[in-house]
């Protein structure tokens, strides 16, 4: 009987879905535009390591900028956590809700529905290779999406 209970937890824990911090994003991304100036974004991103990955987001014309966020990705236990702290806000925590591979490329899909905008934000790798970056709502109106190339 104790075997049993053993095998079936095992078993369990063997299914339970794990979670990983996303290498495949670390580097530093931009955005690539048809002229000077256009509005671009770049958006860098630490290696994973411990539990959890920096990033930095900044949105420029030319010399001026218009935004900044700061942003991260934390392992806790086998779930993943987005935190987006746009213009040094305070942290709004968004849970990993879905992920898979589409075409043998990853992609992550974080969710907070409590939050006024956006409320799902999910980063793709492309075919191509290209970061894609997008932030909606729960139900995918009011997307805004970035399409980032590495440096």
């Amino acid at each position: 009987m104790l075997f049993a209970a053993v095998l079936i937890w095992a078993q369990a824990v063997a299914a339970a879905p794990t979670a990983a911090l996303p290498g495949w994003m670390a580097g530093c991304w931009i955005t690539r535009e048809a002229s000077a100036d256009a509005p671009r974004t770049e958006e860098c991103w630490t290696l994973a390591r411990g539990q959890v990955m920096l990033g930095s987001s900044h949105s420029f014309v030319a010399d001026t900028t218009h935004s900044f966020e700061h942003m991260r990705i934390e392992q806790r236990g086998a779930e993943l956590a987005f935190v987006a702290q746009p213009g040094g806000a305070s942290p709004t925590h968004f849970a990993l809700i879905d992920s898979g591979v589409e075409d043998g490329r990853p992609w992550l899909l974080f969710g907070n529905p409590a939050h006024d905008y956006p409320q799902h934000v999910r980063y793709a790798l492309a075919t191509d290779g290209a970061l894609i970056g997008e932030i909606s709502m729960a139900d995918g109106s009011r997307v805004m999406r970035w399409r980032y190339y590495r440096q």
